[in-house]
């Protein structure tokens, strides 16, 4: 997937939060028109910012963006499932605003992942990441990955078990991480498929031979 920069005041290039573009950003400084003799004065720590590539325009005070509001999501994995992807999306809406609600609806889509795409059914999100390690689909990594995004959003439900202050910048992390499980559960095995699949059928037919012996 592309790579992400998080949008920030006067960096000259970041992932936009209109088109999520990784492109350059035009900065200006504010100023507030007066009649006095000496002209403008500048309004201290206004700016506004226009995307190279879409032209949207957004808006900083005191190094923070007022508009749009700031999403700490990076842009989805190409490949996402569509039930999936819309609590993504949902999570990336509210992130900003209540990054406990986010932590647990992405441990919602964690577990929506497992039960309706990975062959988890009618078992808790817990013992799916433990089936896809005995079936050794999970390598430790990964496995560490969907424990944190389970345990964090479990915490976010239940404070006795994971603290998740609102401030933290544990929510960031579970975008990235559930990017990651569906980029190496989803995406990459498809994109791996596809391409085997546009083979001669004689070739692929020829491996059949060689792995049945």
């Amino acid at each position: 997937m592309p790579k992400f920069v998080q949008p920030a005041m006067s960096e000259w290039q970041f992932t936009c939060p209109f088109c999520g573009t990784l492109v350059s950003q035009n900065w200006l400084k504010l100023y507030l028109q007066t009649y006095k003799d000496e002209g403008p004065e500048e309004i201290e720590q206004a700016r506004r910012c226009k995307c190279g590539a879409c032209g949207h325009i957004s808006w900083w005070i005191d190094g923070e963006l007022v508009h749009p509001r700031r999403s700490a999501a990076p842009p989805a994995q190409e490949g996402m499932p569509a039930d999936v992807l819309a609590l993504y999306d949902e999570a990336a809406s509210i992130a900003d605003l209540s990054p406990r609600s986010a932590s647990a609806l992405l441990r919602t889509a964690l577990e929506v992942l497992t039960t309706n795409h990975l062959g988890q059914q009618n078992v808790s999100l817990n013992d799916a990441i433990g089936n896809l390690v005995k079936d050794g689909r999970l390598d430790e990594s990964l496995q560490q990955a969907m424990d944190y995004l389970r345990l964090t959003g479990n915490g976010a439900v239940h404070p006795r078990e994971v603290q998740l202050d609102d401030q933290s910048p544990s929510v960031e992390a579970l975008f990235e991480l559930l990017n990651l499980v569906v980029e190496r559960l989803v995406y990459r095995p498809q994109r791996i498929a596809h391409l085997y699949a546009q083979l001669p059928e004689s070739k692929r037919q020829a491996v059949d031979q060689r792995d049945s012996k």
